[in-house]
């Protein structure tokens, strides 16, 4: 998204803009943008021409946000820069709630070590120690 939003800033059409951000692109990702620059490149309809990120379900959102984007007129790379600060702001999330997840994980082992551990060197002599002078008395 930001490799088209920047092509899109410089005053590149969508059309060039996607054929651009697909060759730098490796994967089915380039195919798709390269037919829908096509299919723009031909005059189609670009709410139709850019329905086809619907296909693949991780370009669902940016689909979505470019149709609104070309019903109200908004300028795309805008659409597009915020859309990116969105993914990024909800990936960040997600890593960071994983991270906490496998924190709190992390510390039941830990815990499960050191009870016992704890236990046999602190609690087990100081009731040792206190119960002796009365075993020892006749």
């Amino acid at each position: 998204m930001d490799l088209l939003t920047a092509c899109l800033r410089a005053g590149r059409p969508p059309q060039h803009a996607l054929t651009l951000v697909a060759e730098a692109l490796p994967g089915p990702l380039a195919d798709l943008f390269t037919k829908i620059a096509h299919h723009l490149a031909l005059g189609a309809d670009p709410s139709t021409a850019w329905a086809h990120l619907r296909a693949e379900p991780s370009c669902a959102p940016m689909a979505r946000a470019i149709t609104r984007s070309i019903r109200s007129g908004a300028p795309l790379s805008k659409t597009l820069e915020h859309l990116a600060d969105e993914t990024r702001r909800s990936r960040h999330h997600t890593a960071d709630q994983q991270a906490r997840a496998t924190e709190s994980r992390a510390a039941l082992p830990l815990g499960l070590c050191f009870l016992p551990a704890f236990v046999l060197l602190s609690i087990v002599p100081t009731i040792a120690d206190s119960l002796i002078p009365y075993v020892l008395t006749p």
